[in-house]
């Protein structure tokens, strides 16, 4: 493989650093896209998110078709951050079902 000017070699497979850049932003966003139930408190945080705008946060995060009783929320660091701690722990999988 040839060695870029403007880029770097991930896994066999050249990047620029623009992309390089923008991957992390898809693998750490803030605000972070979540799958909340419709009738928590937490539904009404944030800022509504559709996942068919950013296909790559839909991708990155697996967001295909909420379920019924379910609404997406985008949610900044802070706001996540100000959920009492039995939501963030049910929106990170540590908590209850």
């Amino acid at each position: 493989m040839s060695a870029m000017t403007d880029g770097v070699d991930v896994l066999g497979v050249a990047v620029t650093e623009e992309l390089l850049g923008r991957w992390a932003t898809w693998f750490a966003p803030d605000p972070q896209p979540f799958l909340l139930a419709a009738d928590s408190t937490a539904a009404r945080a944030g800022r509504p998110f559709d996942p068919n705008s950013e296909p790559e946060l839909r991708d990155t995060f697996e967001l295909y078709g909420a379920p019924s009783d379910g609404v997406y929320r985008s949610l900044t660091s802070e706001e996540f951050s100000a959920l009492r701690r039995s939501e963030r722990e049910c929106l990170v999988g540590a908590g209850p079902a």
